[in-house]
């Protein structure tokens, strides 16, 4: 059952899709059109309506203002635009109840015209929905609601029920088979070009080998990552701390995540992978040896501070022990955890330190993880939510300085690395929405990434790098491991071997999202694959992604489809997914580590009103 004290109270901002302006206008834009449409057509045929009651118009706009948000809990699944047309029709039929009896047959004539040209005016609109890629993603930005409908009318155009539509602007390159799809795998060698995108994959493909180690190399590492942390806070008034650590050490100040939710990101962090390597539609598949396992099966302890309870147990595979003591503080997103975290790492450091066998120390702040928190201790003054989002970065630094001058103090990066980054970055109403997880906007992707210590070439780098990248970089900073990956060694960079940027792959499956976008030289383009809403920016002259040019340069978009349908190709075809397959048994969760990561999902869906949630919680505790 719906809980609706709880949708506001406990919505997190990676579920926020509009501001509530832009609701509030959703709404309002709803019920005047239905009011004006059945005004046009009673008034106009001059018959009297059956009077209905008025409370219809409450019962409205309650529906809406609950389903908007609930929606992205999964209440209403992707059944919204059903939501918005019953809202049109029940504001109709309330708005009769308002109307006169009688009125002149001038007065009929104007608001049958008027309802005319509403009527033309859609019908204009809707043929165009499918041909103007600028006007889809438009819409789809501006208002979400009108997108809804639209999506729904295009799903009933899946003639082979694959979920994608050839027609009304959907990217299914082949409507009369249910294989063939943006989303379907790649059969190797069959002469189809199965996920539309790339041509078809010719064999053989090259699949992993085993990861190799040089001889002679032993480096711990402390590894920080701190959630939801924009690349463009890391200054002098917000973050001192880490500035001052950037300032020692290499500071790639273009670093770009493979997701926007933590998730799939950290997955691909620890794996040097990307998100795409890990699940194809419903089917899920474990994945390559992670960072950790491999600097165990190397002799390192393996220790990580675990705070979110929600995060996949895959990113904890490998460590030898896991301090989840604050895991339950996070749980409803409006916890201040850094101080502590702080203090168990110090005390982990402490305690890793002085033992003989070289280690990884994994610590994860959560602060700046909306909901923000007031820390009127913080310099930065303003009440809006950029302020009080840089308030949570100024506090989080706060306590990551102590840990970091705690590794300053015991001469740590003479002999080990320090690395400092995050899963991703926050929407603070760019492009008219907040948050991260739905979203491939480059302040949602573009993360810090600061690196000190030994083997590392200190310096600011504008080479535009990945987080996969980081993965092939500590092994071999680390343990001297070369292992398979789909990034690669940031080493080259810093010396100058390979200053090229490096093409960026991303995608985003949160609440049933499915959307990805590729990066390549000054282009980037956004593919939302549910709505069939593509947009390709010049990021050379417009950084901010304001201005969608997939309408005036069809070759330069060509150019992107045919990179991101090569990237998947590589990554999710029927040999690789085979493989992963047979390996899969063999690439199991510690069943402990997995009950808790249960318990805490159930916990939170039951928060939430989720159906059914609360019974299955009952059954984990």
């Amino acid at each position: 059952m719906l809980r609706p004290a709880l949708v506001d109270a406990q919505l997190p901002a990676h579920f926020t899709h509009r501001p509530p302006i832009v609701l509030c206008v959703r709404t309002v834009l709803a019920s005047v059109v239905g009011f004006a449409l059945a005004a046009a057509w009673i008034w106009g045929r001059q018959r009297a309506p059956d009077r209905l009651p008025i409370w219809l118009l409450g019962v409205h706009y309650v529906a809406l203002r609950i389903g908007a948000h609930a929606a992205f809990f999964r209440v209403f699944e992707q059944n919204l635009w059903l939501l918005d047309l019953a809202g049109l029709v029940l504001v109709g039929a309330s708005a009769l109840a308002l109307l006169p009896r009688t009125l002149s047959p001038r007065v009929g004539r104007a608001l049958g015209a008027t309802g005319a040209l509403l009527a033309t005016t859609s019908v204009i609109a809707l043929l165009g929905y499918g041909p103007w890629g600028g006007a889809r993603a438009a819409l789809r930005e501006q208002y979400p609601g009108v997108a809804d409908i639209a999506r729904g009318m295009q799903r009933s155009l899946d003639l082979d029920g694959d979920g994608f539509a050839s027609s009304f602007g959907g990217l299914d390159c082949d409507d009369s088979d249910p294989t063939v799809s943006p989303a379907a795998p790649e059969i190797v060698g069959n002469g189809i070009d199965d996920n539309c995108y790339g041509g078809d994959l010719k064999g053989p493909v090259v699949l992993p080998v085993q990861p190799r180690r040089m001889k002679g190399r032993a480096h711990s590492l402390v590894f920080i990552t701190i959630d939801a942390l924009r690349a463009d806070h890391l200054d002098p008034e917000t973050m001192p701390n880490l500035i001052a650590t950037a300032s020692r050490g290499a500071w790639f100040r273009e670093t770009f995540a493979q997701a926007p939710f933590t998730d799939n990101s950290m997955r691909s962090l620890m794996t040097g992978r990307y998100p795409m390597d890990f699940d194809v539609g419903s089917q899920f598949f474990g994945q390559e040896p992670s960072l950790a396992e491999l600097l165990s099966a190397a002799g390192y302890a393996t220790h990580v501070i675990k705070v979110n309870p929600l995060l996949t147990p895959y990113a904890f595979m490998g460590f030898g022990s896991i301090d989840d003591d604050l895991a339950t503080m996070t749980q409803a997103h409006d916890s201040v955890t850094s101080e502590f975290i702080a203090d168990k790492a110090i005390a982990a450091f402490d305690r890793l330190d002085a033992a003989e066998a070289p280690f990884l120390l994994w610590v994860h702040f959560f602060d700046p993880h909306a909901d923000y928190v007031p820390h009127p201790q913080a310099p930065q003054s303003g009440s809006g939510l950029a302020d009080r989002y840089r308030r949570e970065v100024w506090f989080t630094d706060h306590h990551l300085g102590r840990l970091l001058g705690h590794l300053s103090e015991a001469s740590f990066t003479d002999h080990g690395i320090v690395a400092v980054t995050s899963d991703h970055g926050e929407l603070l109403g760019e492009h008219g929405v907040s948050g991260h997880a739905n979203w491939l906007y480059a302040e949602a992707l573009h993360v810090p990434l600061v690196l000190e210590g030994i083997g590392v070439q200190p310096g600011p780098i504008d080479t535009r790098v990945r987080l996969i990248d980081v993965y092939p970089t500590l092994l071999e900073l680390t343990a001297g491991i070369a292992a398979d990956s789909d990034g690669q060694s940031l080493t080259a960079v810093w010396g100058d071997h390979d200053p090229r940027d490096r093409d960026v792959f991303a995608r985003t499956t949160y609440g049933g999202n499915l959307a990805r976008t590729a990066m390549v030289g000054d282009d980037k383009l956004i593919q939302d694959l549910r709505f069939g809403v593509e947009a390709l920016y010049d990021l050379a002259s417009d950084p901010r992604e304001s201005s969608n040019l997939i309408d005036v340069a069809p070759d330069r978009a060509d150019a992107l489809r045919e990179a991101i349908g090569v990237r998947w190709d590589q990554s999710v075809n029927d040999t690789t997914l085979g493989r992963k397959q047979a390996l899969l048994p063999s690439r199991q969760v510690d069943p402990a580590v997995w009950a808790k990561f249960e318990l805490a999902v159930a916990r939170r869906e039951c928060n939430l009103g989720k159906r059914n949630a609360c019974d299955r919680l009952a059954t984990l505790e």
